[in-house]
């Protein structure tokens, strides 16, 4: 109980109380992708929750299966948030840490004439693109 009463005061507390997220690389990337208009985002799992609730909702943040292949996070996401529930041309961005680049530089290859990277905030890189090339996992090659 002791345990329990400590992490309520010294955690949540200060949580629930504060008016603004705490200052974060994960949060200034949603105020760049807030200030650049961006309404569709991608990113793993670990972190698209996250920013999407950082936002406060502004930016979609869709968590990918792989960055290899910008294919749907089966059973944790909605099959709403990918093409082709979304229309192709649409404005989106791509986040993807340092460690992740390897991975990601195989779907960046595919289309490296069309992505382009915009800014990187801390470990953060942010590519974007005008076209949306997430997919649902049965059209994923």
């Amino acid at each position: 109980i002791g345990i329990f009463v400590f992490q309520i005061h010294t955690i949540y507390l200060p949580i629930m109380q504060s008016e603004e997220p705490n200052d974060s690389e994960e949060y200034e990337v949603c105020k760049y992708l807030v200030e650049n208009e961006y309404e569709i985002a991608y990113a793993d799992f670990e972190r698209a929750n996250t920013m999407t609730v950082l936002s406060g909702g502004e930016i979609r943040v869709a968590a990918v299966a792989s960055l290899e292949k910008m294919d749907v996070c089966k059973w944790l996401s909605s099959t709403e948030w990918y093409v082709p529930n979304v229309p192709y041309q649409s404005r989106t961005a791509y986040i993807v840490t340092e460690v992740q680049r390897e991975t990601f530089d195989k779907f960046y290859n595919l289309h490296k004439e069309e992505i382009r990277l915009e800014a990187q905030i801390g470990k953060f890189y942010i590519y974007g693109s005008e076209y949306n090339y997430s997919v649902l996992e049965e059209n994923a090659k």
